[in-house]
């Protein structure tokens, strides 16, 4: 059987993609990127938040990330960078260098308000 020759290259949408979709399945993890009308108008949103650079065996990565009220930052954080490196890793055999987070707000739940009646 012969190889067929030739280069695969690596566009930064494809791991901004695949890291943006690894950490929206994390608990504590409310959404990544500042949010605005916007953005969510825009349409995929997979790799919004994300910002990587892409090397032949390495990716760096900035993330933004807006952190679920409750869930303690660091426990967080520790799982969103082994999450995201071990996609990287396993898709495209790229050894994640560095993952910087910037937490860029908070979501705080919903408070539910009882609607009350002045008559009964």
């Amino acid at each position: 059987m012969s190889q067929v020759k030739g280069t695969t290259t690596l566009s930064q949408d494809v791991v901004n993609q695949i890291a943006g979709v690894a950490a929206r399945r994390l608990e504590g993890v409310h959404a990544l990127g500042k949010t605005s009308v916007l953005n969510r108008l825009r349409g995929d949103d997979r790799g919004k938040g994300v910002a990587a650079e892409v090397g032949e065996q390495e990716a760096a990565l900035d993330i933004e990330m807006i952190l679920e009220y409750g869930h303690p930052l660091k426990a967080v954080t520790e799982k969103l960078r082994e999450t995201i490196a071990q996609d990287i890793k396993m898709m495209l055999d790229r050894e994640v260098v560095e993952l910087n987070i910037e937490v860029v707000g908070i979501h705080f739940p919903e408070v539910e308000v009882e609607e009350t009646t002045r008559v009964k």
